[in-house]
């Protein structure tokens, strides 16, 4: 009978090993996962770096169209002295649109209408206007001055413009634009844009 009890005890024993050093084992599983490693098959996907206007420079405003290619970055500059970034950018009716904010009424952008073109016929077309130019597509900016009112301004000759326009598909017309105006402040757009350039529905 002793030697039972014995025999039993011994396997309790063995056994409670067993169930301890499995519970270690998850235990320290736990804190691995805890401590921030990545499990397999699990991969975070990098940040995209946040868009910035270029400082305000001489050496980014030239009214003479270089050779130099036009940055890769989306569309970014100054206008009339402010930081502009764009946040859309739509062609529609002839005009191609580079705005700041997605919805409402442009308050701070860049309007450029060639008179009524549609988007199939520039698709894939690079445009060079030189300041001497007689007349030329018209540029409209738009910005709001220090009381927070809206102001305007349009070119139609005098300024410089590289505007390269890429294959229009999926209603989708990319471009890539380098544009100086010759207002005091020396504004100027330079970069990459996607536009929307949809048919808007004609009306009932």
């Amino acid at each position: 009978m002793l030697a039972f009890v014995a025999a039993a005890c011994a396997g309790v024993f063995v056994f409670r090993e067993k169930i301890f050093k499995s519970s270690v084992s998850t235990r320290t599983n736990e804190v691995t996962s805890a401590s921030g490693e990545q499990t397999p098959g699990k991969t975070q996907k990098p940040e995209k770096p946040a868009v910035v206007a270029p400082h305000a420079s001489d050496a980014n405003w030239m009214l003479t169209l270089g050779t130099n290619p036009i940055p890769g970055a989306t569309v970014a500059g100054r206008i009339h002295g402010q930081d502009f970034i764009i946040e859309r950018a739509s062609f529609q009716n002839g005009s191609l649109t580079l705005r700041a904010g997605t919805r409402g009424a442009v308050e701070f952008g860049a309007f450029i209408n060639f008179g009524g073109a549609q988007a199939e016929s520039l698709s894939g077309q690079t445009i060079n206007v030189m300041t001497n130019a007689e007349k030329a597509a018209r540029v409209s900016f738009r910005w709001k001055d220090a009381s927070g009112t809206v102001q305007k301004e349009n070119y139609d000759d005098s300024y410089a413009m590289r505007l390269e326009f890429g294959a229009l598909a999926n209603n989708r017309l990319p471009g890539k634009i380098y544009l100086c105006t010759p207002d005091a402040e020396k504004s100027y757009l330079m970069g990459t844009f996607n536009a929307d350039a949809r048919k808007p529905r004609p009306k009932k």
